[in-house]
């Protein structure tokens, strides 16, 4: 979604209607602003659509009787605003992987190895500290924790990130956790 002047109401129509108010902060966001104030009858501005929203005890019902005669125009404005993003997401990528640079998808191999090699130090370091101070043990443990847990979790996204690129490289759709638990659940 972009930043909008449309950001400041957007979720508080979208608490009455939920298809206004995704649209409200995207591209259309003026377009359906302008709807939104001629269905509560104020001035095509965030500020008055927000006293109205405020003052009217129906103005819920109309942003969801409007949402609901607008709904297919509504979904299309997301669909193109969605698609435009996707679009320059994909050119993005594209441009990075026709980059000579050599090191391009090298940075999470040397994730790893910084993981790798910093823990191997941490843990020198928690077992020589514990070793010389053994009732600081659980503050040790519980101080370098945060930091054990974020670098292992980076390394997970990384290592998973590489081995889709490496399946999309092949020609191979990389599957999710969402598609293994749909298939665990219902789809076979």
């Amino acid at each position: 979604m972009s930043d909008s002047v449309w950001d400041s109401i957007r979720g508080i129509v979208a608490g009455a209607a939920p298809a206004l108010g995704t649209v409200l902060g995207g591209p259309a966001g003026g377009a359906v602003g302008s709807m939104i104030a001629g269905a509560l009858g104020v001035e095509d501005t965030p500020d008055a659509i927000h006293q109205a929203l405020k003052s009217d005890p129906e103005a819920a019902v109309k942003l969801q009787k409007l949402q609901n005669e607008h709904e297919r125009e509504l979904r299309s404005m997301d669909l193109e605003a969605r698609s435009k993003e996707y679009a320059q997401q994909n050119k993005t990528i594209r441009q990075e992987l026709q980059s000579d640079n050599f090191y391009k998808s090298g940075w999470r191999p040397t994730i790893g190895w910084v993981l790798a090699l910093s823990l191997g130090a941490i843990m020198g370091t928690l077992a020589y500290a514990i070793v010389k101070n053994p009732e600081n043990a659980a503050s040790i443990m519980s101080a370098a924790s945060g930091v054990l847990m974020f670098m292992a979790g980076l390394l997970g996204y990384n290592a998973k990130k590489r081995s889709d690129d490496k399946a999309m490289a092949a020609g191979f759709q990389p599957k999710g956790i969402g598609d293994a638990i749909s298939g665990a659940f219902g789809k076979k």
